[in-house]
C-alpha cells in the first residue's frame, strides 16, 4: 500500500531561481556558477531520497507541488505531496526557514511511516 507524506516546500520560489542563475552562470563559464550561486546540493532544503539497506542513497523521490496555499511570493505554503511505497527513505523536511528536519523513515506494508533514525546537520 502507498504512503503520502507531505512536505511544505520553504523557500521553493528562491531556490528555482538559484538553480536557473546556477545553470546559466555554468553554461558560459563551467563551474563558476556552482562556486558563486552553490551546489545543487546546497539547495535541496527538502526532499526525499529512496535509501538502499545500507544508507546509500538509491534515487530522489518526485513529488506533485501544490500551490494551492502559497503566499504571493512562493516562498511559504508551497505543498509537495509524496506517494511513497514500502521501503525506506532519507526525509528532509524543513520546520522554518533555517531549520530542517532530517531523518530517515520506513514505510510500512500497511502505508504507515515509522521513523527510525533522526540526523544531526
Amino acid at each position: 500500500m502507498l504512503a503520502s507524506l507531505v512536505l511544505e516546500a520553504i523557500g521553493q520560489k528562491g531556490a528555482a531561481h538559484a538553480a536557473l542563475w546556477r545553470r546559466v552562470i555554468n553554461d558560459a563559464l563551467p563551474g563558476v556558477g556552482d562556486a558563486v550561486v552553490g551546489s545543487r546540493g546546497d539547495g535541496e532544503r527538502w526532499g526525499v531520497w529512496e535509501l538502499f539497506p545500507d544508507n546509500v542513497i538509491f534515487r530522489k523521490i518526485y513529488g506533485r507541488t501544490d500551490y494551492s496555499q502559497a503566499n504571493s511570493t512562493g516562498s511559504r505554503g508551497v505543498r509537495v505531496w509524496y506517494s511513497l511505497y514500502p521501503g525506506r527513505y532519507l526525509v528532509h523536511a524543513p520546520e522554518s526557514w533555517g531549520s530542517t528536519d532530517r531523518y530517515i523513515c520506513r514505510v510500512m506494508e500497511g502505508g504507515e511511516i515509522v521513523r527510525e533514525a533522526t540526523l544531526g546537520d
